[in-house]
């Protein structure tokens, strides 16, 4: 025990105290429920993610935790920039609630006189008005998308969401814009109902589609910016592999095969997507951008290639192979191993232009109906008294052939068309 020897006091520096009502003790609270929640955030996404990766049983100790480990890594950056986008949405939504809540208000000379029941008639008038002409641009979109190029229904959800996007501000101003008519006496209907009603459906759609475009925006940014290249195909693969796995026993329900092919499908476009790199070297370089764009598209063929082998299922070992394949290319995504990835993939694999094959498919339709429209305009054509039969008949065969493919259909039923309208 040392006596003789004084020890000297440390000096702590003087910290500022905050008092806890101050704003500085708000905004580091606030700051620490940010942080903690961000840190649950990545706690569930890596749990569910590796409770998926335990189901597979992989056979290698160290192959299992170093896959634990890169699924750990993507899983957290994918939550971090989830959450980042998350929270920079919401001075959008507010942006959004503001300017709908000033319009109303602006707009809102409207005071509810009248009979109960002729009110709600009015309202509910509105609101189907303002839902109908929502719902024309999403339904047109995806009917056509499904006629025109039914492979690009891996699309369908992103376009119905951006044509919704571009219906809710035109329809939202229509009836903020337009002043009604007063009802005549008498009338059981109020316009001016119907058109609040009407402003405030669109309104609250515009909001919720416009939070949804902004999120989805936000999210490519964040993923750009916190995600390796291939976290989400490593994801996606991991997901679809225990998938596999876990009901590998079901291979004779036609409904799981078909689930699992559609699976397939999804992780295919998604590796396309993400082995060509596009974030980085941009579409400048086309030497170097056609080169990836090649290895994608033999990468997602391996991948799709899978979709028939599980058709082809006849035990739970044919769809547990699948599985451990799907597993190595996650392995090799995780390790940014191209050349694993290309090592069973084919040579060459076509390529298919989906949006060349939907233009060729539209083009003669398109013409067919314009001819249908213009043509009874030329003065030849049109002093004659067969311009309005030709007008139905092109438009129908354009429409026809807009429909089907089928080239004996559209001509049975063009013969048809043109018996009918041209008979004397």
């Amino acid at each position: 025990m040392l006596t003789g020897q004084q020890t000297t006091p440390v000096r702590v520096p003087d910290v500022p105290e905050t008092p806890s009502g101050t704003p500085r003790h708000f905004i580091a609270r606030r700051r620490l429920r940010e942080r903690q929640r961000l840190i649950d955030v990545r706690r569930t996404r890596v749990n569910r993610h590796w409770d998926l990766n335990e189901s597979l049983e992989l056979p290698d100790e160290s192959q299992r935790l170093l896959l634990r480990r890169e699924i750990r890594g993507a899983a957290s950056r994918r939550a971090a920039a989830a959450y980042k986008a998350s929270r920079l949405t919401r001075p959008i939504t507010i942006l959004l609630g503001a300017f709908v809540a000033f319009t109303l208000v602006a707009r809102g000379e409207f005071t509810p006189t009248g009979p109960a029941s002729s009110l709600i008639g009015s309202y509910v008038a509105g609101a189907g008005a303002a839902c109908s002409l929502l719902l024309v641009a999403p339904i047109t979109v995806i009917a056509t998308a499904y006629s025109v190029a039914p492979s690009l229904r891996d699309q369908f959800d992103r376009w119905t969401l951006y044509a919704l996007a571009g219906a809710a501000p035109l329809v939202f101003l229509l009836f903020a814009v337009i002043n009604l008519a007063p009802p005549p006496a008498g009338s059981t209907f109020n316009p001016a109902a119907a058109s609040s009603s009407a402003m405030a459906l669109s309104g609250i759609a515009l909001i919720a589609v416009g939070s949804l475009v902004g999120h989805e925006w936000l999210m490519r940014h964040c993923n750009a910016r916190q995600c390796r290249p291939y976290d989400h195909v490593a994801l996606y693969l991991v997901d679809a592999a225990a998938s596999l796995h876990r009901d590998r026993h079901r291979w004779s329900s036609d409904n799981h095969v078909v689930k699992w092919r559609g699976m397939l499908d999804v992780v295919a476009t998604q590796a396309e997507r993400d082995a060509r790199l596009t974030r980085r070297i941009g579409t400048t370089y086309e030497g170097t951008h056609s080169e990836l764009r090649d290895e994608a598209r033999r990468i997602a063929a391996v991948i799709r290639g899978h979709k028939r082998d599980l058709a082809e299922a006849y035990s739970a070992s044919d769809v547990e192979a699948v599985a451990t394949s799907l597993i190595c290319g996650a392995q090799a995504f995780c390790a940014g191993d191209r050349t694993a990835l290309l090592a069973n993939a084919p040579d060459q694999v076509p390529q298919v232009n989906r949006f060349a094959a939907a233009t060729a498919r539209i083009t003669p339709a398109v013409l067919l109906i314009a001819a249908g429209i213009l043509l009874p305009m030329v003065p030849a054509i049109g002093h004659s008294g067969l311009a309005s039969s030709l007008r139905w008949y092109l438009i129908s065969l354009g429409v026809i052939m807009f429909i089907t493919t089928r080239q004996d259909v559209t001509t049975k039923i063009g013969e048809a068309v043109a018996k009918a309208l041209f008979k004397q």
